[in-house]
């Protein structure tokens, strides 16, 4: 994945605990730091069921149209 760099300033509490765990994990700042957004941002995104509904042949013209039957079956019911 193509990656692009930004600054951020951050408390020196916060980068003396970063480091702390870096060197605890064996993990670089840059990776926690990361992880951490990554995680910040799947909890505050919302949540998609079907993402590429129109894409594909699966023989069914009307699940964009019926997309709740379709997660009702997809949930086994």
């Amino acid at each position: 994945m193509e990656k692009e760099r930004t600054n951020v300033l951050l408390d020196k509490d916060i980068m003396i605990l970063l480091k702390s765990m870096s060197r605890a994990e064996g993990k670089s700042i840059t990776l926690i730091v990361r992880e951490a957004v990554q995680e910040y941002l799947s909890r505050k995104m919302p949540k998609k069921d079907f993402g590429i509904i129109g894409i594909g042949e699966s023989g069914h013209r009307d699940v964009s149209g019926d997309l709740k039957k379709y997660e009702k079956n997809k949930n086994g019911g």
